[in-house]
């Protein structure tokens, strides 16, 4: 048995466990300070994959054209600006600022 059969066969097992758990605690309910918490959950996760996506190369700190494009997003975000709209100035921020440096020499 390989480490690649024996990782698929315990994702498969911890699948379900969750699953099963789920099913378990669904009538119980969830606790109050969970059930406030829970929303949050999401944004929590996205925000950290963003840091460590966009701060970091190769597990290292990492300020590059990736930040320009993201300080860019929050400000239209911030603004209120649609999520097709921050999503497309930040790229664009980003390959801009990638191609002045690659023209630049830096």
């Amino acid at each position: 048995m390989t480490i690649g059969f024996g990782l698929i066969l315990a994702m498969a097992a911890g699948t379900y466990l969750m699953r099963l758990a789920g099913l378990v605690l669904a009538r119980r309910g969830l606790p109050g300070a969970l059930t406030t918490m829970l929303p949050l959950f999401p944004a929590a996760l996205l925000a950290g994959l963003v840091v460590v996506n966009g701060f970091s190369t190769d597990g290292e700190p990492a300020f590059d054209e990736r930040v320009g494009g993201m300080a860019v997003a929050v400000l239209l975000a911030v603004r209120g600006r649609s999520m097709g709209t921050v999503v497309v100035a930040g790229v664009a921020t980003t390959a801009v600022l990638r191609l002045a440096r690659s023209l630049l020499g830096i």
